[in-house]
Order: structure tokens, then sequence, then C-alpha cells
């Protein structure tokens, strides 16, 4: 039988991690949302945000502007050498089609960099990639075919991708927890003609966390907090921001934001209560999104940090160089250190949280 490259990577990369987050685990339950356990290494875990591929997205010149994104991702991983990468949505978008293969084409590229790495990684979807017509199961069953992707899905939650990540400890019990969330794409309360004059309000408007997503984030916190004695210090990444980045965005350096602050955030006018059920359950540290191409800015609002990802495709608009954001946690403590990475370039906006 003949091995192409990708065979090879499945045999080679999928046992050992499946193997290892059966031996953490156990068995994976889809229903829970929980994904394959990671674990820190010497006391340490790093994880790699890109967001805002766009692969597909206008994409005149086809495969090559795709492989120039690629090839940032390639480099950023080489260079931050992280347990885990993140890609914080608008991956495949509208015009895949301009590609041979269409969607399900540009997802096997959008894999193919992390399976080079042998580093696991999870997706959580944009407003571009529930565009034209392919819902969002069927992009979350298109990546969910590399060995390497560690994404789960709550089948019975709006959108597709919801899911944790454990991250234990050498003693093998949880220290950290990981959240992905589908931030969805456009307000659909049109839908609904008991609501249809608030709909002409907001119809057009970005999206939000539906409370259904909430209110499970908010059961397994609640469930993993029974477990372990105290809260497990948590982040969550997804894709729009919530309204409370506007709120930083204004404060800036004032209230202590760090980075780049050139647009105003594109967040649904419409508040789902996320940082407000991350305020009352003090599990979650941080939301690290991406969306808004000129924003890259992190700070504290009423102590949960707020951070955008640095922008990654070249076919993201705005003149901000293309990179992605490393996350280092620590075993032992609370919080986190965070920096912008680019390619070949020194960190900037180096950032430290402390509990």
């Amino acid at each position: 039988m003949a091995f192409s490259r990708r065979t090879f990577l499945a045999s080679a990369l999928a046992a050992p991690l499946a193997l290892e987050a059966g031996r953490a685990v156990g068995e994976e339950s889809a229903a829970s949302g929980r994904a394959p356990a990671m674990r820190f290494k010497d006391g340490r875990f790093r994880i790699l945000q890109v967001t805002d591929l766009h692969l597909g997205y206008n994409c005149a010149d086809g495969l090559k502007r795709a492989e120039q994104t690629l090839e940032n991702v390639r480099k950023l991983l080489a260079e931050t050498k992280p347990d885990l990468a993140i890609v914080t949505g608008d991956v495949v978008c509208r015009d895949a089609t301009a590609l041979d293969g269409g969607f399900a084409e540009a997802w096997r590229r959008v894999c193919e960099p992390f399976e080079a790495a042998g580093v696991p990684f999870a997706i959580a979807l944009g407003n571009h990639d529930h565009e034209r017509d392919v819902p969002a199961k069927a992009h979350y069953a298109e990546f969910s075919k590399s060995p390497l992707n560690i994404t789960r899905d709550v089948p019975e939650l709006p959108g597709a991708g919801n899911c944790y990540i454990p991250i234990l400890g050498a003693d093998g019990k949880e220290k950290r927890r990981i959240w992905l969330f589908d931030s969805h794409s456009y307000c659909r309360l049109s839908d609904n003609p008991r609501i249809r004059a608030l709909s002409k309000a907001v119809s057009r408007e970005y999206d939000w966390i539906k409370p259904a997503q909430i209110a499970w984030y908010m059961s397994e916190s609640e469930r993993a907090e029974a477990e372990n004695g105290a809260p497990v210090p948590s982040a969550a990444f997804f894709h729009i921001p919530t309204p409370e980045f506007g709120a930083l965005r204004d404060k800036g350096a004032q209230a202590g934001v760090v980075g780049n602050r050139a647009e105003k955030p594109g967040a649904p006018r419409v508040n789902g209560g996320l940082v407000a059920a991350a305020i009352q359950r003090g599990d979650l540290e941080a939301l690290f999104v991406g969306h808004d191409h000129n924003n890259d800015y992190v700070g504290e609002y009423k102590g949960v940090v707020l951070a955008y990802g640095r922008k990654t495709g070249v076919e993201s608009y705005g003149k901000l160089p293309r990179g992605g954001r490393a996350i280092d946690f620590a075993e032992d403590k609370p919080g986190f250190e965070t920096r912008i990475v680019v390619p070949g370039a020194e960190p900037l906006f180096e950032y430290a949280f402390k509990r």
C-alpha cells in the first residue's frame, strides 16, 4: 500500500495523541464537548492563536495568495513552538470555490501546516465561514478529518465546534481549561415574526454567543469546580468580539490597554452576556478573539482580560504585518503572559495577567 504524506501523518501522529488523551480523560464524549486533554510540559503550556486567514476571500490569485497565508502559519509554528494552535475564525471564506476542490480543499490546506509541524489544533468558526450557505457543521466535518484536530462539538448547541479542552498537570489533574465558542455570523432575528420591529434594528448586525451556549459553559464550569474543589482557571477563544471590547478600547492606555486600537470593534449591538457569566463564575481569565484586522490590543475589563489576536491572512484588510498571538500558561499559578508575534521579528506588546 502506498502512503501519502497525509496518510503517514495520520498514522504517525494521531495514535500517540489519542493514546495520551485516552489515558488522561478516558472515552471522549461528543455530547459534553470535551476535547482530548493536553498536558503541561515542564510546568509550561503555550498556545499560538492565529486568526482571519481568509483563504478564498477575493482570491484573484487563487492558490498563490492562499499559499502566502499558509506560509505565515508555518513560520509562526516553527518560531513559537506551541503546544496547541487555535484558529479564531474567518478561515475558509465564501470565495473558496476559486480554489480547485472548493472549500473542502481549502480546509485540507488549512490543516496541512499543523500536521506537518505535529502541532494539535482547534478551530472556532467566524462570520465568513458561515457564508455561501455552507452549514457550520459541514465546515466542522471537513477540518475534523485531520488527525491533529482536537476540536469537538456539542450537537445540540448553536453553530459548530463549541467545546472545551482540559490541560492536565504533572499529577494528571486539570490545571487549565480552554473553551471554544462559535460566535456565528449575522443576526437572524428577522426570522421571528414576533420581534420583527426589533429585527429591523439589528438584523444586519453581527451575531452573538447564544444563551444556550452560555448556559452550557456555566453548567460545565460548575461541574469542573465541583470535581476539582475550586474553579479551574480558563480562557475562551472565539471570533466576534463582545461589546465590552469597545468599552476597553475607549479607555485605552489609561486603563493599561496594550496594542493597536485602530478600529471600532465589529461587535454585536446586543450583549449576549458571556462576560457577565465569566465574572459570575470567576474562572474565565481571558477572552481571545479575531474579526477586526486593525486591532491587536489587550487589557483588563472588570477582572477579565479581553484580547485580540494579530491577523494572519494576506487577504485580510489593513496594513498591520501578518502574525499571531502567543500565550504562555504556568502550571503552578493562575494568570498568563502573552505577546504579538510576527514571523522573523521581535515580540510586540508583551502583557502579563496575574491573579
